[in-house]
């Protein structure tokens, strides 16, 4: 029976992964609908969510969720924020936060792998990562977003400060999070 259930774990594993991803997406694509219309970039919950992925799962499944869920999307699958689909979202205004959540959530589920004790052991090296990580989105948001509206001023303006506050709080919720479920185990 033991000899059977081995030969059948790569299966398993490919299912769990399968499961990882699908959940992934949904949790991606949930939070993307909790929004405040804001011109031009809309306030979303989707950067918790996929912050909150970087440290769940590791850099390759993480990258393969969000660029599964970017696919769909480009695909014409309603899936980003207010429910929004297809190449002018993927190539639009807010293009750059959408590849900042691709390259900082792998960022982070990295750093957070490798430097695992030592952020259990000093907590608030993980907020800094965190912040620091999130602000990635920001900057990636805020170059792209200085293409269409024609002045780095006016982007930094309009698509990064008044998102601070909001990703500042984000990113706490997900370290108090993070030690509450490190404190339980």
């Amino acid at each position: 029976m033991l000899i059977r259930l081995l030969s059948f774990s790569p299966l398993l594993w490919r299912l769990s992964l399968v499961v990882r991803l699908v959940l992934s997406f949904f949790l991606v694509f949930v939070t993307s609908q909790i929004s405040i219309p804001f011109y031009p970039v809309p306030v979303t919950a989707q950067t918790l969510s996929v912050l909150s992925l970087g440290i769940l799962l590791p850099p390759a499944e993480v990258l393969l969720a969000l660029l599964s869920w970017m696919f769909l999307g480009f695909c014409g699958l309603p899936v980003f924020a207010s429910f929004s689909a297809g190449v002018r979202v993927v190539v639009g205004p807010t293009s750059g936060y959408l590849l900042g959540m691709i390259v900082a959530a792998p960022l982070l589920s990295y750093i957070y792998r490798s430097y695992r004790l030592q952020m259990i052991k000093t907590p608030l090296l993980l907020l800094g990562v965190i912040m620091l990580v999130s602000k990635i989105i920001l900057f990636l948001g805020c170059c792209r977003l200085a293409l269409f509206l024609g002045s780095w001023g006016q982007s930094f303006w309009t698509g990064v400060m008044p998102f601070l506050p909001g990703d500042t709080l984000k990113d706490v919720i997900l370290w108090m999070a993070w030690k509450t479920y490190v404190r339980a185990r």
